[in-house]
């Protein structure tokens, strides 16, 4: 069985196995460049969801490739409705490979 660690930063997140530290993927989300700062992350199945500022991305969380994002505009513009979520969030794979 892996662990894996979903690990964010401003502007990064990173898969990493938690058993030999390899870092499995790792992703460019928010910074200037891509949409602002992450401001959160939740993990759903096989789907990592990640906000930055305006707007919501879903990551395959084996591969780190974007299935869709989309824009957040009028609900995002209140940032009381996005939270900060913990930088790490993680997830057990058993040996058929699902989480």
């Amino acid at each position: 069985m892996s662990e894996r660690l979903f690990i964010v930063d401003n502007k990064r997140v990173w898969c990493v196995d938690q058993q030999t530290g390899e870092i499995v993927w790792m992703e460019s989300i928010g910074g200037m460049m891509k949409g602002g700062a992450i401001d959160a992350v939740m993990l759903e199945g096989n789907r990592l969801f990640v906000c930055a500022e305006r707007r919501m991305h879903c990551l395959d969380a084996d591969t780190g490739i974007e299935h869709w994002a989309i824009d957040l505009e009028g609900v995002a513009d209140n940032k009381v409705l996005l939270t900060r979520s913990h930088p790490i969030v993680n997830r057990t794979i058993n040996a058929a490979g699902t989480a």
